[in-house]
């Protein structure tokens, strides 16, 4: 069957940029944060930058430390990493983050992981979707055990009707990990100058348009915070196959409503 038209929300008030690159302003990114999945390690020193500071901030990738990453400390992410005082952790497993020593004992108010994915090829899909699913899922179980009572954990993936996250069903896989979605807000790329995504070691840096459009996904604790507006009407993009972006101009005026009256 077709997809039925999302709604029109022509004329609809747009919602202010925040001034600390549209994050919501409970958790945002103040640290101790961790970052999974880094990669290059680009996104930790876009935001090292945009904090004026890496103190507090620990960031990881699946990939194990070799004399090339040590000549490497010299310039590149990793350099301005280290001279803003963040932490870089190496061969941590997104799916086995207990298990790191350096990370025994902590807590964390925020917990990012961008474009978390799998090496399954593309063209199998069904061996795709079950791969992702299963890394997606053991990551929430994992990093919830990580996360303060009342963090959040920042999921950021391409999303838009028909593509492969949508299939993922991320909100039920976190919901096993008794995680609820409390907001959606859009990821812009051009908010964090010199991030460039790199999945693991040997692939290409990924331009933004490939990922267009994305979307962080934050999770709480089941209860700990009422759903945005945002965060309630992503099932209903799923059920309808609708696209997030025709819905979010939405959020402001209606986040700003009584709590009593948002469900009209």
């Amino acid at each position: 069957a077709n997809a039925v038209p999302p709604p029109k929300v022509r004329g609809a008030p747009q919602a202010p940029r925040d001034p600390r690159v549209g994050l919501r302003r409970s958790a945002g990114y103040r640290p101790p944060v961790l970052l999974v999945g880094e990669g290059n390690f680009s996104f930790c020193a876009a935001l090292a930058r945009r904090l004026g500071c890496g103190q507090g901030l620990v960031a990881t990738t699946v990939d194990p430390e070799t004399p090339a990453d040590s000549e490497a400390e010299a310039k590149g992410p990793v350099a301005l990493c280290r001279s803003q005082g963040c932490e870089i952790l190496y061969d941590v497993d997104a799916t086995q983050l207990l298990r790191v020593q350096q990370l025994q004992g902590r807590h964390f108010r925020c917990i990012v992981f961008n474009y978390p994915h799998t090496d399954h090829e593309y063209d199998d899909v069904s061996i795709c979707v079950e791969g992702n699913c299963f890394m997606i899922k053991a990551f929430f179980l994992q990093a919830t055990q990580l996360l303060r009572e009342s963090g959040e954990i920042h999921l950021t993936l391409q999303d838009q009707p028909g593509s492969l996250h949508r299939r993922l069903e991320i909100p039920q896989l976190a919901a096993e990990a008794s995680l609820e979605l409390v907001d959606v807000v859009r990821f812009r790329h051009g908010d964090w100058p010199g991030y460039r995504y790199v999945g693991s070691r040997g692939q290409r840096p990924v331009s933004a348009p490939d990922f267009e459009p994305s979307y962080t996904f934050c999770f709480a604790r089941t209860g700990a915070r009422r759903p945005s507006v945002a965060a309630r009407l992503y099932p209903v993009c799923l059920a309808r196959a609708w696209a997030l972006g025709a819905l979010l101009p939405l959020r402001s005026p209606l986040d700003r409503l009584r709590p009593e009256r948002r469900d009209d």
